[in-house]
């Protein structure tokens, strides 16, 4: 097989076997998230199987809530395993290099999770170690790999071999990703994750294969999904945000909350340009003293109501919205939720945040805000905003919004990604706190039903900008690679409870 080094690369003839028995009383847990990955797998696929292929100690896999658990190594590892965990899960032994050890595939199917955790760099030749996965993926498992990135870990100059006497050859991320591609595994996901418990560096590639869904099975249903849009003085942003929608391949039908500043104008040229694409209207009949969400949220069920067979998303002016699929738009990521018989999406938050007391300057809001954080209030840890309108009337206003209801509700198993841009400039936040929504708060959603309190704290805060210390910046090429699993997978929570990340910012 092609292993896709560079030329110069050499590789180690004869590794030192890794003795993983220290692993098992160590403070320090190496690829947690990939078996994170796996709890969140058979949490949200209800599988019960998980196949631990280089499984060592045997420690991680312990940690699963499999019905059945097979740990398959060979040597000391598996003996440690056998001799220390007698009435825990199945301990197989066998030689990954020999073409038997694709007999182990008769225990996978479409009950299972594969995980093959920094097992291939450890292999002269892998290639029956590639085919066995290949085989259980091929039987309907989900298959997780991971492997430490050559040029994370060691500098874009090294050329081997390893320093780590046990490993042969070490691969950076797309030079892994066409290894497993070709050995039959299609690629949900090839990115980072992090490396150990302590470090927690984003050097450690993983790949996710996924049998129920292939990013390139898409069939472009014949509606365009609707996102309904509510909006109250949104024109510095309502632009770029309609461009979007529709760059994504979705409709619009935009609700102004009586606007006073050129939303309903901005909104009204697209409709002109795009009548066929974008819709408007203002509600209520007439404007009203203080801003009522429930009415808006019962009118959005109405509007989503006439449109059943269609993905409807429930959005704000200041979101964009993506799949989880890089280079693959809204409209097609939808499609593809639709061919795995999910009916609803659920998303996960980040918040952009200004740096500077001026704001975008003219530069547009998209382009200008670049720094973000990780929304990990209550609220953005669940986001179901994304549904596939049936004949019956869904109910979004018991919730506040924060999750669509209705019978027969599937989920899709990963998640999409929301992008807020709620505060553009500190004169922004204080006018957008202050003035339009203090002014107009309704006092039994706000002090009964506890809605809209953020914006307190903010205020309270004193409409501090953030630094950039606290921030990270937006790159387009490397976000998905590095932090798409924590969306997709909903790690971010795993990483709010280990206190790697603080909650509620």
């Amino acid at each position: 097989m092609d292993w896709h080094l560079p030329d110069n690369y050499s590789s180690r003839l004869e590794p030192d076997y890794h003795d993983d028995q220290p692993s098992d009383s160590s403070e320090v847990v190496h690829q947690p998230e990939a078996y994170e990955l796996a709890r969140y797998l058979l949490e949200t696929t209800r599988r019960g199987t998980v196949i631990d292929v280089g499984c060592g100690s045997g420690r991680k896999l312990r940690g699963l809530p499999a019905r059945r658990a097979l740990g398959v190594d060979f040597g000391s590892n598996v003996e440690f395993c056998r001799n220390n965990h007698p009435n825990f899960g199945e301990w197989i032994e066998a030689d990954l290099s020999h073409p038997s050890a694709r007999l182990i595939a008769q225990h996978a199917s479409w009950d299972a999770i594969v995980i093959c955790a920094d097992v291939l760099e450890h292999m002269p030749d892998p290639t029956q170690l590639l085919r066995l996965l290949e085989d259980c993926f091929r039987r309907g498992a989900i298959v997780i790999t991971t492997t430490p990135d050559r040029v994370r870990v060691r500098g874009s100059d090294h050329s081997g071999p390893p320093p780590n006497q046990a490993h042969v050859r070490e691969w950076e991320r797309e030079e892994y990703a066409r290894v497993i591609a070709d050995a039959g595994l299609s690629l949900t996901f090839a990115g980072y994750t992090t490396n150990n418990s302590d470090a927690r560096e984003l050097k450690t590639i993983l790949t996710l294969s996924d049998p129920d869904v292939s990013p390139h099975a898409v069939t472009r249903s014949a509606m365009r999904p609707l996102a309904i849009i509510a909006a109250y003085n949104e024109a510095d942003i309502l632009d770029e945000v309609i461009a979007d929608w529709l760059a994504q391949g979705c409709d619009v039908h935009l609700i102004d909350n009586w606007s006073t500043d050129a939303t309903l104008a901005v909104a009204k040229r697209w409709a002109t340009r795009h009548p066929s694409r974008v819709s408007v209207e203002r509600f209520p009949d007439s404007p009203g003293s203080t801003y009522e969400w429930i009415p808006i949220l019962e009118r959005k069920s109405d509007i989503a109501a006439r449109h059943p067979g269609r993905w409807i998303i429930h959005s704000d002016a200041d979101e964009i919205r993506r799949g989880p699929f890089p280079g693959i738009n809204l409209a097609d990521s939808l499609d593809i939720v639709a061919g795995t018989g999910a009916n609803r999406v659920d998303f996960r938050v980040i918040n952009f945040r200004p740096i500077a007391d001026d704001g975008p300057a003219g530069r547009g809001v998209l382009r200008a805000l670049r720094w973000f954080d990780f929304g990990t209030r209550e609220g953005h840890l669940r986001q179901d905003k994304a549904w596939l309108q049936g004949k019956s009337r869904v109910d979004l206003a018991s919730t506040g919004g924060h999750q669509v209801r209705f019978e027969d509700a599937i989920d899709f198993r990963y998640k999409f990604l929301l992008k807020h841009y709620p505060l553009r400039s500190e004169a922004h936040a204080r006018r957008k706190v202050e003035q339009e929504r203090h002014q107009r708060r309704s006092p039994f959603e706000h002090d009964v039903l506890n809605y809209h309190k953020h914006y307190d704290k903010l205020a309270e805060s004193g409409f501090r900008i953030e630094s950039r210390a606290e921030l990270l910046e937006w790159c387009d090429e490397t976000f998905w690679p590095d932090y798409g699993l924590l969306i997709m997978a909903d790690l971010l929570k795993s990483r709010v409870k280990r206190g790697w990340i603080e909650a509620g910012k």
